[in-house]
């Protein structure tokens, strides 16, 4: 037990802003080590709160973003209809006067779509980073409730614990739900007998953008997989924690909630409707089947791009 604790108490952490290393370095010395501990989750805590803050600012900014969106595009269903009806009526000044007024009202509507790409995307970035930080509180727990030195501490950091695991679990349901494995196609692109340099030079510009777009869909897959197998990881130690515990006779322990083991929630009451939620090693799995695809795809649109550049010479000549 002493050497899974001591594995697990050693913690990496970086200083706070504003605080220097040598400021951090002299005021940790000088505490006990118990208040070091303190510290240490007392800094995290403060990082965990204020993503928390940051994700509830960008959750409003959102919210607030998409409802003018639907008051503009209820403008802008309007203004159309309005041209749809002065057309039927063959009244030229009636559709000239109803077509700049779907213009004007365009513009704005325009305008709020993008606004709410961009707190979508602003949402996007808080989540995750809040996410990450949970996950360092998460395994800081683990250490302290392996060194914990008695049953009602331990309990006590369970029921952190449990409310952390949960309120991560709901951030990576979100998570999932702006996350769609889409099927890949390949793009119907083909040399055409009557093209000639400009034409073959352009259809190989597309087909890169397609592969550049291919590729920060790998580096967005590779940042879940890596989310998942840390929130995996956690698990099992929390799973092999309990474990030692018991061996150890301290049958007091709470369990800990979030099925550390296997990632598998409990099994459903029959009665109850819905799907079995995946479990993480199953979206692991299905993400880097997702993400041979997307290689496999960009690979043989890279291939298809060099051969239509290949054929610009032919053409030439």
């Amino acid at each position: 037990m002493s050497a899974l604790r001591g594995a697990r108490t050693r913690k990496s952490w970086t200083a706070p802003a504003g605080l220097s290393a040598i400021t951090l370095v002299l005021s940790l010395a000088a505490l006990p080590v118990g208040g070091v501990q303190r510290l240490v989750a007392q800094t995290t805590d403060q990082v965990v709160n204020q993503r928390r803050l940051e994700y509830q600012a960008a959750q409003a900014e959102y919210d607030s973003a998409l409802r003018a969106q639907r008051v503009l595009a209820q403008q802008f269903d309007d203004a159309l209809e309005q041209v749809r009806g002065a057309r039927r009526s063959g009244n030229a000044d009636a559709l000239e006067r109803a077509s700049a007024h779907a213009q004007d009202v365009g513009v704005p509507y325009g305008a709020q779509e993008e606004r709410v790409r961009r707190t979508l995307d602003s949402l996007s970035a808080a989540r995750q980073s809040l996410i990450d930080i949970i996950t360092v509180r998460l395994e800081e727990l683990l250490g302290q409730m392996d060194a914990a030195s008695s049953a009602e501490q331990r309990a006590q950091l369970n029921d952190i614990w449990r409310d952390l695991d949960n309120e991560l679990k709901s951030l990576e349901s979100e998570n999932a739900e702006g996350f769609r494995i889409e099927p890949i196609v390949m793009p119907e692109i083909k040399v055409d007998p009557r093209d000639g340099p400009a034409e073959l030079l352009q259809k190989a510009g597309l087909l890169e953008r397609r592969a550049a777009t291919a590729d920060t869909t790998i580096q967005e897959v590779d940042r879940r997989i890596k989310s998942l197998d840390d929130r995996l990881r956690l698990r099992r130690q929390v799973g092999d924690l309990l474990n030692n515990i018991d061996r150890f006779g301290d049958t007091q322990v709470p369990v800990v909630s979030g099925q550390p083991t296997s990632g598998r929630p409990a099994a459903a009451d029959s009665t109850s409707a819905g799907p079995v939620p995946l479990t993480l090693e199953e979206r692991i799995r299905r993400l880097y089947e997702y993400r041979q695809h997307l290689v496999n795809y960009r690979d043989q649109v890279l291939l298809r791009a060099r051969q239509f550049r290949e054929s610009v010479r032919s053409v030439a000549q």
